[in-house]
């Protein structure tokens, strides 16, 4: 069981990642225009200006993915660029925007909202045993080109997802970072504490049975 809640961990922590390295090494061949680059880091992706999809054009220029590209979002801008580009401002604020975008948005809420989802399979399997029993008496320090690499990369894969997914760079980034991060630590907190509330009322009941 122990090996089994290890391989699921192991899982659970690197699929994510898996995923972004299998979705853009699967785009990067059909990529037919020159590469982004800067300071000698080679994207994917290139930096035109491109009316059928998104490019390194809707990172480096703000409103270019917006006027262009977004349609989901179209008529909702007075309520999602607050949240988007307040988010961007708050990471440049900083001083070192890609290391805050790596350290908060690729590792520090990915890792909160993992730990939460770990804690709440553990909680889960704690008061699956709590019942049986009842019923019958568990940083990383980078160098400024590695920095800018997997910034790069990173945004690739947001590029890609947009392109694959037919929606835009600002859709994309709106939707995980702005709604999906959120929402999931909300819940996953949630659940975490209703776990936490429901184990402890089992044990009290199975400890009063026991007087």
């Amino acid at each position: 069981m122990k090996l089994f809640n290890l391989f699921r961990n192991v899982i659970l922590l690197t699929f994510p990642f898996l995923l972004m390295v299998v979705i853009n090494e699967a785009v990067r061949p059909t990529i037919k225009e020159k590469p982004f680059q800067q300071n000698k880091i080679i994207a994917i992706n290139s930096a035109l200006k491109l009316e059928q999809k998104c490019s390194w054009a809707c990172h480096n220029i703000e409103s270019y993915c917006k006027d262009n590209h977004t349609k989901i979002l179209q008529g909702y801008f007075h309520i999602t660029d607050p949240v988007y580009f307040g988010t961007i401002r708050l990471l440049q604020s900083t001083g070192k925007y890609k290391v805050a975008n790596i350290v908060v948005l690729a590792i520090l809420i990915p890792l909160i909202m993992y730990f939460l989802l770990i804690k709440s399979l553990s909680l889960q399997s704690k008061i699956r045993k709590t019942k049986m029993t009842k019923e019958n008496y568990v940083l990383l320090f980078f160098t400024d080109d590695w920095i800018a690499k997997i910034y790069f990369y990173c945004t690739d894969f947001i590029i890609n997802l947009a392109n694959i997914l037919k929606l835009s760079y600002y859709e994309i980034n709106f939707f995980i970072f702005c709604l999906f991060y959120p929402l999931i630590v909300m819940l996953l907190s949630l659940v975490f504490i209703l776990q936490r509330v429901r184990l402890s009322r089992i044990k009290s009941y199975a400890l009063r049975q026991t007087n």
